[in-house]
C-alpha cells in the first residue's frame, strides 16, 4: 500500500530494492529473473538500480512512449519483418539498437499490430465525433451571445473560450488533429472557427496508430519472445480487474479509515486472491480452464446440508450431505481430498 498520489517511477524504484533483496535471500542470485513493466516506470535510476549486481542482476523488457524515438515512427512498414505464431498474427516488428538510459546497445523493438491498428482507428473516429459536436456546440452558445438570444451569466473572453476549446479536445490526439481559430467578433463576443485536418488524421494513422514501442537488456532473445514477455502483463492486469470486481474477491468496500487497518484489508484481499489463483492453476492442471469467477460460482453451487433427526428419549441423530456433487464440483472436492472436512 502507498499513498495514491506518489509518482509511479518514484514507488517503482522502492519495488526494485525490495524485489531484488526478496530474490537474493531465496535464490542467493543464481537464476535469471526477467521484470516486465509498462511506459510509466522508466527513469534512468531505474534501469540502473535493475542492471546492478548488488544484491543481484534483474534483466528487463519495458514499453518506451513512442516519442522517445520518433525516428523509428519514419521507418517504412516494408522493413518490418513478420512475427512467427499463431498469437502474432498480423503482426510485424522492426528491431535495432538504441542508447536510452544511459545504457548503450539497448535492443529496441517497434511493433505493428493490425488489431491495435482497428481498435485505437476507432476511438479516434470516436473522439473526433464527440468533439466536432461539442465544438458546434460552442460555436452556437457563442452566436447566441451575438444574436442577443443569450444575455445573461458572465460575458465569455478570449482566454475562457479557448480554456474551453482544450478541455474539448484532451482526448489523445485531438489537439493535434483539430485546427482552430478563436477571435473577437465586433460585438465583443469571441467567435470560433475549427476543422477537422484530415492529412494530419492519414499521418497518425501512417505513423502512430498500432504501434508499440518496447526495449530490453536481452539481446539474445527473438522477436516473438520480446514482444511475448511484454504482453505477459495482461495477467496483472486481470488481478487489478478482478480485485474491483464486486461479486468476488472484490476490494471495496474497505470500510477502514486508519493506515494500519487498511493495510491488513489489503493483506487478505490479495492472500484471498493468490490462493484461488493457486486453485485455479490445480484446476487447469485437472483440465478445467475458466476464469476465477466462474470457478467460484461453480463452487458456490455446493453447500453442506445437515439434517437432525428427533427421536423422544434418545439423542439427536444427525446426517451430512451435500447439496450437489457432480461435474467439475465433484472432481475438485474429490481430487484435492475435501470430503474429510465434511462435518458430521
Amino acid at each position: 500500500m502507498y499513498p495514491g498520489n506518489m509518482n509511479d517511477a518514484k514507488r517503482f524504484s522502492e519495488v526494485i530494492e525490495s524485489l531484488k533483496a526478496r530474490y537474493n535471500k531465496i535464490h542467493k542470485g543464481d537464476r535469471a529473473i526477467t521484470l516486465v513493466f509498462d511506459k510509466g516506470n522508466n527513469n534512468e535510476s531505474n534501469i540502473e538500480t535493475l542492471l546492478s549486481k548488488e544484491p543481484c542482476a534483474f534483466h528487463f523488457v519495458g514499453g518506451l512512449r513512442l516519442s522517445q524515438c520518433p525516428e523509428l515512427l519514419d521507418i517504412p512498414m516494408e522493413k518490418f519483418v513478420p512475427l512467427k505464431g499463431e498469437c502474432f498474427k498480423g503482426t510485424t516488428a522492426y528491431r535495432t539498437v538504441k542508447c536510452l538510459y544511459n545504457q548503450e546497445a539497448t535492443t529496441v523493438v517497434l511493433t505493428f499490430n493490425p488489431k491495435l491498428f482497428d481498435a485505437q482507428l476507432t476511438g479516434v473516429c470516436s473522439n473526433i465525433c464527440k468533439c466536432t459536436a461539442k465544438m458546434y456546440e460552442l460555436q452556437a452558445s457563442l452566436n447566441a451571445r451575438v444574436n442577443g438570444t443569450v444575455t445573461k451569466g458572465r460575458k465569455p473572453t478570449v482566454n475562457s473560450v479557448t480554456g474551453k476549446i482544450s478541455d474539448i479536445l484532451s482526448a489523445q490526439h485531438m489537439k493535434e488533429l483539430f485546427d482552430y481559430h478563436v477571435s473577437q467578433s465586433e460585438h465583443g463576443v469571441p467567435t470560433v472557427s475549427f476543422s477537422m485536418n484530415e492529412q494530419k488524421l492519414e499521418i497518425l494513422k501512417e505513423k502512430i496508430l498500432g504501434k508499440s514501442l518496447l526495449f530490453t537488456d536481452h539481446a539474445d532473445w527473438a522477436n516473438e519472445k520480446i514482444v511475448s514477455t511484454y504482453r505477459s502483463q495482461y495477467h496483472i492486469e486481470d488481478c487489478f480487474k478482478q480485485m474491483k470486481d464486486i461479486e468476488h474477491l472484490g476490494f471495496r468496500p474497505v470500510r477502514h479509515w486508519t493506515d494500519q487497518m487498511i493495510r491488513v484489508h489489503a493483506f487478505y484481499c490479495v492472500l484471498a486472491l493468490t490462493l484461488c489463483s493457486v486453485l485455479n492453476r490445480e484446476l487447469e492442471d485437472m483440465g478445467y480452464k475458466m476464469s476465477i469467477n466462474s470457478m467460484l460460482d461453480s463452487l458456490m453451487e455446493v453447500q453442506q446440508v445437515i439434517t437432525v433427526f428427533a427421536q423422544s428419549g434418545k439423542n439427536q441423530v444427525s446426517k451430512s450431505s451435500l447439496s450437489r456433487l457432480d461435474g467439475m464440483a465433484k472432481t475438485i472436492i474429490e481430487n484435492l481430498g475435501l470430503l474429510k472436512y465434511l462435518v458430521s
